[in-house]
């Protein structure tokens, strides 16, 4: 009898979980949880501070009400946070995006420099007889330093980057002119009429106070008032200013010129404005990614452990202090793991949508204005040449520049003196526009005025010299028959010039003896007797 006895394997029983851990383990997931949330919400924060910028930040859109633009207070507390921001101050470095934001627009606006024509006095001129010498005037050596040359230029683009105005005052005995910065202009004068028209800007200059004749090293403010060139009525001698009369100063006239003024406001604002608010951002940005790349930087792996007596001895082996490719034995339960990030550095191409955020508030490329011409991917043209968009920017601005020395050359005494700038047209483009000039010169449709006129108005500038006499239009059948009668015309005087000087030119022997007393048939009885 055979018996068959049954076997079961010992399966070993599962281990539950005891109210204890499970609390602990649900401790832990909250505070897992908790700890994410309070990452998000610092993150959030940090964004939303990024974007406040200290209060400073977009005006919302239809917030304004019945708003008449900045006043004077509004652009000299602009000016004061844009110049610390390009020139540094005791204890911050200057903003390099700020920084480079002015070089570029002073770059592209003055390019190739601001010329003038027809100005008495110069190569230019015609008729100079009883006309001033404009031209010795604007190369006066303090004009020059302060007004026309190219670092008063560069000055006063800066007025208009960090001020929003730009302001100069001349004398009309001996035509000096001199900048007045934005913190010496203490207030205005506006029109009877008219409250967004400034007639009259107070200047307020801290003059050496004098004893006895002699200089004292102290200064004291004096306040002074100065009409603006283009108000043609009666101009006081005083102005009554909180109750004291202040001297009005008949013999200078002010120049003003405002940057992104609207309509129906006194004021303009500075070209900076916005853009300080994304330089801030953008440094915040970069200040972060580098304390990123740091954390980075620090931790390349992560130890495991199976229990947690491994996990005890890992943290005892790994805190021991080690140089740097020093290694640790951790047992054969555990092991290092190496993060995703080890190798890795921060990314900071994705700050580049915030760069060109700022570069569109300033109008200029945000590759120039980065100075990272990897954002320009494969174009090396797109990396340092200056868009449609960007050109037609910069020569609004020129437009102003030439309006406001236009004034200045009309009060030094040159009223039909032009300014002019070259234009952005690359060599390529202006190539093609003279090609089309031509194309419409060759059919005979042009006259030699409007070909020049043409010419004029691609090139940019006055071309020098009269139209050369005898210019033939082509195509043109009475420019031809004209020509050719011309040619003719010629050739006759010509000839008969040559036949006149032919007839009355003597013969080699006319007035010499040759033995024969000059008959012509004086051989003919030596040839008969022969």
């Amino acid at each position: 009898m055979l018996r068959f006895m049954a076997t079961t394997a010992s399966v070993p029983a599962k281990k539950r979980i005891t109210l204890t851990e499970r609390h602990r383990l649900l401790s832990e997931t909250l505070e897992a949880v908790e700890h994410d949330r309070t990452r998000l919400v610092e993150a959030l924060g940090n964004a939303v501070t990024m974007l406040r910028q200290e209060d400073v930040g977009w005006a919302a859109p239809g917030s304004g009400g019945s708003y008449n633009g900045l006043n004077l207070a509004d652009i000299q507390k602009w000016s004061g946070e844009i110049r610390a921001s390009l020139s540094g101050t005791r204890d911050k470095a200057p903003n390099p995006h700020m920084r480079n934001g002015l070089m570029l627009r002073h770059s592209f606006i003055w390019e190739g420099g601001i010329h003038y024509a027809s100005v008495p006095g110069s190569a230019t001129a015609k008729g100079k007889r009883g006309k001033v010498n404009v031209q010795d005037l604007i190369d006066d050596l303090g004009n020059q330093r302060l007004v026309f040359s190219a670092s008063a230029r560069r000055r006063r683009e800066g007025a208009l980057f960090h001020d929003g105005l730009y302001l100069v005052v001349g004398e009309k005995n001996g035509k000096k002119l001199r900048p007045i910065p934005l913190h010496d202009i203490t207030d205005v004068h506006y029109d009877e009429l008219y409250s967004d028209e400034i007639v009259a800007y107070r200047w307020t200059r801290k003059e050496a106070e004098r004893k006895n004749g002699d200089l004292m090293p102290n200064r004291v403010d004096k306040n002074y008032w100065v009409y603006v060139d283009w108000f043609d009525k009666d101009r006081p001698d005083k102005i009554n200013y909180n109750g004291v009369e202040e001297e009005v100063l008949t013999g200078w006239d002010a120049f003003d010129l405002h940057a992104n003024r609207p309509e129906g406001a006194a004021f303009g604002s500075p070209d900076a404005i916005s853009a300080l608010v994304w330089a801030r951002i953008i440094r915040d940005l970069i200040m972060n990614g580098v304390k990123m790349q740091d954390a980075l930087a620090m931790f390349a792996f992560k130890a495991t452990s199976k229990n947690k007596n491994g996990q005890q001895t890992s943290s005892l082996e790994l805190a021991k202090p080690s140089g740097a490719g020093s290694a640790a034995s951790i047992g054969g339960d555990n092991d290092l793991v190496p993060l995703n990030s080890a190798g890795k550095g921060y990314d900071f191409g994705s700050i580049g949508f915030v760069v060109a955020t700022m570069a569109a508030s300033l109008h200029v490329s945000g590759i120039a204005l980065s100075a990272n011409t990897a954002l320009a991917g494969s174009s090396y043209g797109a990396a340092k040449t200056l868009d449609l968009p960007g050109r037609m920017a910069m020569e609004t601005r020129r437009h102003e520049h030439v309006e406001f020395d236009t004034r200045l050359l009309r009060w030094l005494g040159a009223p039909d003196a032009t300014a002019y700038f070259n234009t952005y047209d690359d060599a390529t483009d202006e190539y093609r526009a003279v090609q089309a000039a031509m194309l419409a010169w060759t059919t005979g449709t042009l006259s030699p005025e409007g070909f020049r006129e043409e010419l004029e108005i691609i090139y940019g500038r006055k071309l020098s010299g009269a139209i050369p006499k005898g210019v033939i239009i082509p195509n043109n059948q009475k420019a031809i028959d004209d020509a050719a009668a011309a040619q003719v015309a010629a050739a006759d005087a010509k000839a008969a010039a040559d036949k006149e000087a032919t007839a009355s030119t003597p013969a080699a022997n006319q007035g010499k003896s040759d033995g024969t007393g000059g008959a012509e048939h004086a051989n003919d009885m030596k040839k008969k007797d022969k």
